[in-house]
């Protein structure tokens, strides 16, 4: 399978909400409004279990990631509530993230979906794991619990 499917298949699971609710076509609206009637409430994001002790939403980690052709960077991440994720390296701030979280598994997507990154929790303060791009290079980091 090529990267590029891969990486459009994951994100496509792991999609803003909004783009997975049903189309309004499918969904029954009452008729007739009454005084008791409230309307339905929007699903929370659901990125993980938030009863897990290992669940990231809120937390900071900082750490390395080394690519097969030798770029290094020094990350810092960011996992919010709302299933996106804040990264920077090289003095500059992004927000064009989402992840979801299995368990000890973590995956997110950065860039807008140019790569994805799979981690496990090594430690209850580090994550490790690899990740791939677009065009198919690999790589891997190690990240520590910052807060």
């Amino acid at each position: 399978m090529r990267p590029g499917i891969l990486i459009t298949a994951i994100l496509a699971f792991i999609a803003p909400a909004a783009a997975m609710a049903a189309p309004a076509s499918t969904v029954a609206l009452p008729t007739q409004a009454t005084a008791s009637s409230k309307p339905a409430a929007a699903p929370a994001a659901r990125c993980g279990d938030p009863g897990r002790a290992t669940y990231v939403a809120g937390k900071t980690f900082r750490g390395n990631t080394v690519w097969e052709d030798g770029d290094t960077y020094d990350m810092t991440i960011v996992f919010k509530a709302d299933c996106t994720l804040t990264y920077g390296y090289n003095g500059t701030t992004y927000e064009d993230a989402r992840w979801l979280q299995d368990e000890d598994r973590i995956m997110y997507a950065v860039n807008g979906g140019y790569a994805l990154y799979l981690a496990h929790f090594v430690s209850k303060t580090s994550l490790a794991g690899r990740m791939i791009n677009k065009p198919g290079d690999t790589g891997q980091f190690v990240f520590r619990l910052q807060n």
